[in-house]
């Protein structure tokens, strides 16, 4: 399945499985072809990248009509608390998706956005443990503790944030270990090889 999404960075979301397409982005609440929705979405919560407070995103996105927002920042789920509030006031027209980058020590990028109670916990104990083995302000993510820990969780793959060469080998594994969960993000840069690197 593929569902083009609105915004800068992510213009396509590709599945790798069987799964039933309205099924599937129910499950994080994603919207179906042709509404608009950024997945990938850093606040002022991810320091030296975010730049936005969460409600500032919010409100903004409502008003360029955005279905959903995607906010993930990087090994931290502290920026969606205030965006749920804003996405809760009666003129507010866009709805928040609650996710969060993960970075592993060999610098591999995934969104992940918990299906369920259970996903949301799984992702919390996964920064919490990132962040315990590493100094204040850092984090250490093993790959391997993706795989043992996350089984209720969908898993995007953002194409922008790795080398080409690199994407085989990477939706290899991401199949492998989440199948129908796992998604491909394709979307442009800026760098002015983004038709070539999006083919």
């Amino acid at each position: 399945v593929h569902v083009p999404i609105g915004g800068s960075k992510m213009t396509k979301v590709y599945g790798f499985g069987y799964i039933k397409q309205q099924k599937a982005m129910a499950n994080i609440g994603l919207f179906m072809v042709g509404e608009d929705v950024e997945f990938h979405v850093t606040t002022n919560f991810t320091f030296l990248e975010g730049a936005s407070h969460p409600e500032e995103l919010i409100v903004q996105a409502s008003k360029l009509g955005y279905k959903a927002l995607g906010i993930t920042d990087k090994m931290s789920l502290a920026g969606v608390v205030r965006a749920y509030r804003e996405s809760q006031r009666k003129d507010c027209h866009t709805r928040i998706l609650v996710g969060c980058e993960l970075v592993t020590q060999d610098d591999v990028h995934m969104l992940a956005y918990p299906k369920n109670l259970q996903g949301y916990g799984q992702i919390s104990t996964i920064i919490t443990r990132a962040r315990r083995h590493a100094a204040k302000g850092s984090y250490h993510l093993e790959a391997s503790v993706m795989e043992t820990m996350l089984r209720d969780v969908i898993l995007i793959l953002p194409g922008y944030a790795h080398d080409t060469t690199q994407m085989p080998s990477l939706i290899d594994w991401g199949v492998k270990h989440w199948g129908s969960h796992f998604y491909v993000g394709i979307g442009t840069c800026g760098h002015g090889n983004d038709q070539q690197r999006m083919a």
